[in-house]
């Protein structure tokens, strides 16, 4: 027979008469006894302490000196890495929050950008039309879209009229540009002939 007594500290025992250890001990009569640390060491199946970090030695109470530098350099890093990253994010954010009050204000400035002749067309030109479908002002609706209407045509050929007009300055004075460079041409041509003239007939006398 297996006897077995349990321990309330170290282990229970089984219906078999198997020692069942508790929790932290080890081994075959859960002896070995092993908490973990979570900085220095981790414990193993058998108890055993697996050491951490920069920690070493058999209980892992030393720190190694090199390892504890570049445990100290990856800290760095990662801590410079969250905050690059952090600051990243903000002015991410900022921007986004910009380019909204951007868009808003461009909206505004498109919709106050609007022609005179557009809003004459939502003034006077959309209740002339409903004029048109009201029976008791049907004649009246007519003749007042008919007057937006030629209105509208008159400003428009105005317009051509006005561009037209510039277009004939622009040549009329290219023109005279050019008949005066022309008349300052011949002058120059005559001048010179008659220089020439002039010489020939004093080397004949």
């Amino acid at each position: 027979t297996i006897y077995c007594v349990p321990d309330p500290k170290r282990y229970d025992c089984s219906s078999e008469g198997v020692k069942e250890c508790k929790e932290h001990f080890f081994g075959s009569d859960c002896t070995v006894n092993c908490v973990p640390d979570p900085e220095r060491y981790d414990c193993s199946s058998d108890g055993q302490r697996v050491c951490l970090n920069f920690y070493i030695g058999g209980n892992c109470q030393w720190a190694d000196p090199e390892l504890h530098s570049q445990a100290l350099a990856t800290a760095g890093k990662n801590y410079t890495g969250m905050l690059v990253a952090s600051i990243t994010a903000v002015i991410l954010l900022i921007a986004l929050i910009l380019c909204g009050f951007y868009n808003v204000h461009l909206r505004r400035m498109i919709n106050n950008e609007l022609t005179e002749e557009t809003d004459r067309y939502v003034d006077v030109v959309i209740p002339a039309r409903e004029n048109l479908n009201t029976p008791t002002n049907e004649e009246e609706g007519e003749h007042l879209y008919d007057d937006v209407v030629m209105k509208v045509i008159n400003n428009d050929n105005e317009e051509k009229r006005r561009g037209e007009k510039e277009k004939l300055k622009k040549k009329e004075k290219k023109e005279e540009k050019e008949e005066d460079e022309d008349h300052l041409y011949n002058d120059g041509e005559e001048g010179a002939y008659a220089y020439a003239r002039s010489e020939d007939i004093v080397r004949h006398k």
